[in-house]
C-alpha cells in the first residue's frame, strides 16, 4: 500500500485474510507454501468484509439498494 498511499488519499482501507487452496497452485508455489508452513483453508470473514463495504458505501452516500 505504501507506494500507492503517496499518490492517492483513500477514504478507507480494509485488510482482510484470504483463502489458500494448495491444489490450485503450481508445484513450486505449493512447495514454498509448505516450507513457510502457510495454513491452507478459507480464512475470509465475509461478515466483516460486508460490514466494511457497507460502512464505505454509507461514507460515499449510497444506500444498500443503490449499490
Amino acid at each position: 500500500m505504501e507506494p500507492v498511499s503517496g499518490l492517492v488519499r483513500p477514504m478507507a482501507t480494509g485488510l482482510f485474510a484470504g483463502a489458500l487452496d494448495p491444489s490450485s497452485l503450481p508445484l513450486v508455489l505449493r512447495l514454498l507454501m509448505k516450507c513457510i508452513k502457510a495454513p491452507a483453508g478459507d480464512f475470509r470473514d465475509w461478515a466483516g468484509i460486508r460490514d466494511w463495504a457497507t460502512r464505505l458505501g454509507q461514507r460515499l452516500g449510497k444506500t444498500k439498494e443503490e449499490a
